[in-house]
């Protein structure tokens, strides 16, 4: 059985379940489901309005260009031959590494909606093609 089907199941099957209770004369059991309705409807818009994030690097020959991908959003520009790649990792190893692209003292992260290795491939890759190592 596929997770969405959860989603679709549980908003019907909850309704039900608090008229039944009701019947039982349970009746402090309706606010409850009306408030366990209210936190998945509000999870839901949550996960699906981020689900779709990403950011777009473009790498040309004497510049990079960095966007979120949403439209209306200007990318942010480096000149390719200042900009170096910073890969930041904590010490203690409780959090995760960060990722920027850093020219003339302005910073931007990047990966951040990656795993640990999806960022080391990454950063490997761009290491190769921005600073040619």
């Amino acid at each position: 059985m596929k997770p969405g089907w959860f989603f679709c199941f549980w908003p019907c099957v909850l309704p039900l379940l608090a008229f039944i209770s009701l019947l039982w004369e349970a009746w402090l059991v309706l606010p409850f489901a009306g408030l366990e309705l209210l936190v998945i409807g509000a999870g839901l818009y949550y996960q699906s309005c981020h689900a779709h994030q990403q950011q777009i690097i473009r790498i040309d020959a004497d510049s990079i260009s960095i966007s979120n991908g949403k439209e209306g959003v200007e990318p942010v520009y480096f000149s390719r031959a200042w900009s170096k790649l910073v890969h930041t990792r904590d010490p203690s190893g409780w959090y995760p590494s960060r990722l920027f692209i850093d020219s003339h003292g302005k910073f931007i992260e990047i990966g951040k909606c990656l795993i640990e290795s999806e960022r080391d491939a990454l950063a490997d890759n761009l290491r190769c093609t921005i600073e040619g190592a």
